[in-house]
């Protein structure tokens, strides 16, 4: 009786404990997820949730505002260079203070949690693998805490710093700030504890590429120095004076999202496999942003669809005309990169002279065999098969073959 007492006692104390563990396992789920604050108004084009992004940009670009800022102001630019290049953009508020687009107060490691819970959502939206993050000053700075202690880095590509706090600032204003309202301004007093927590050990966790965007005219992360992380033997980390190549640039911290030199090294470190180019020579004048060409963020690497090769097409060498002379029968081929909506067109008389045939579109990866039907005998002469279509990218690719009906 006692035993069956015993096992019955034991019994219900399983059953109790596995309710609470049902109770309390919702509770320890949205736990895990800090709640974003209220979030204004994105730059123009960012935050579209239908966005797919293309095989040669694979990895969503999400914008982080720097210490009293917001998502709203500053950031037109590079949002308009980015989406020009088909990247899919977002952007978020994070730290929010009591007062409407005054963000990027609280504590960091919270925004950090903040800024973890918003790049999960872009992901699940845009099925990506990874996210690209370019961030203004404590944004430049505050990633590197998700990266290192919140599983960040096998869920960020790159990540651009423009005049990051990476070791904080020597300016006196930052340490009473924090007893006015923004535990952010004291965090990142050089030598705080959360800089030497952040600072302890390995400054630039791996896989992820770094670039480090600086100007000297810098009056709030003093000095500037002390914003350039450590650089690794295997090239992950670059660090970037902007007056290096462009001396004459006199962008200070306030304005830094809004200098085109700066946007130009940007792209140029998302354009490509790991960090900028050190190499890179921007425009100085900042026209050539507008132009800045397109490239493949993943062409080393390879993207697993088509392994960042840029899409090819060309004829096959035989063709075959019917003996009604009505039907012409080609081989297209493509290079394994697909290519979407492809059309053939059939012209006489040069490649603007009359269409005589045309076929339905299609996709092609490596070869696609067509017929194409005139609306009458084919007369002797030359004529043009063109050939057009576009990639993952929106990029149209052509070919065109000349060849003789006797």
């Amino acid at each position: 009786m006692r035993n069956r007492r015993a096992r019955g006692r034991t019994a219900r104390a399983a059953v109790t404990v596995a309710l609470l563990a049902c109770a309390l396992t919702p509770a320890a789920a949205r736990a895990a997820e800090e709640p974003l604050p209220p979030q204004g108004t994105p730059p123009p084009g960012a935050n579209d949730y239908s966005c797919r992004p293309p095989a040669h940009h694979p990895y969503p670009v999400v914008i982080v505002h720097g210490t009293f800022g917001n998502q709203s102001v500053l950031w037109d630019t590079v949002a308009g260079a980015l989406e020009r290049l088909h990247y899919c953009v977002f952007a978020l508020d994070y730290g929010n203070s009591p007062f409407p687009g005054i963000n990027g107060v609280g504590d960091i490691p919270t925004s950090a949690r903040q800024l973890q819970t918003f790049i999960n959502r872009v992901l699940a939206a845009t099925h990506a693998s990874k996210v690209t993050i370019v961030g203004h000053s404590q944004g430049g700075m505050m990633p590197r805490y998700y990266i290192k202690f919140l599983g960040g880095a096998s869920k960020v590509d790159d990540l651009v710093g423009f005049s990051p706090s990476n070791h904080g600032t020597d300016t006196p204003l930052a340490p009473p700030a924090g007893m006015l309202g923004c535990p952010a301004c004291a965090q990142q007093a050089a030598g705080s504890p959360f800089m030497q927590q952040l600072n302890a050990g390995d400054q630039t966790p791996a896989p992820v590429s770094y670039t480090v965007l600086e100007t000297n005219h810098d009056e709030v992360v003093t000095p500037y120095q002390s914003e350039f992380l450590p650089t690794t033997a295997d090239g992950r980390v670059v660090n970037v004076l902007l007056q290096d190549k462009c001396p004459n640039d006199l962008t200070d911290h306030v304005f830094f999202p809004e200098d085109k030199v700066a946007v130009q090294w940007m792209l140029n470190a998302f354009g490509r496999p790991g960090p900028a180019d050190p190499k890179f020579t921007p425009d100085c004048s900042g026209a050539a942003l507008a132009t800045f060409p397109d490239s493949n963020s993943v062409a080393a690497a390879g993207s697993g669809r088509g392994g960042g090769r840029r899409a090819r097409l060309s004829f096959g060498r035989v063709t075959h005309l019917t003996p009604n002379r009505r039907r012409l029968r080609l081989v297209l081929a493509g290079n394994g990169v697909r290519v979407r909506r492809v059309r053939v067109t059939l012209r006489a008389r040069g490649p603007r002279g009359r269409a005589v045939a045309r076929s339905l579109r299609f996709t092609i990866v490596r070869r696609h065999h067509l017929t194409l039907r005139s609306g009458g005998m084919l007369p002797a002469g030359r004529y043009w098969a063109m050939a057009a279509g576009r990639d993952a990218g929106g990029r149209t690719v052509s070919a065109r073959r000349v060849f003789t009906v006797r």
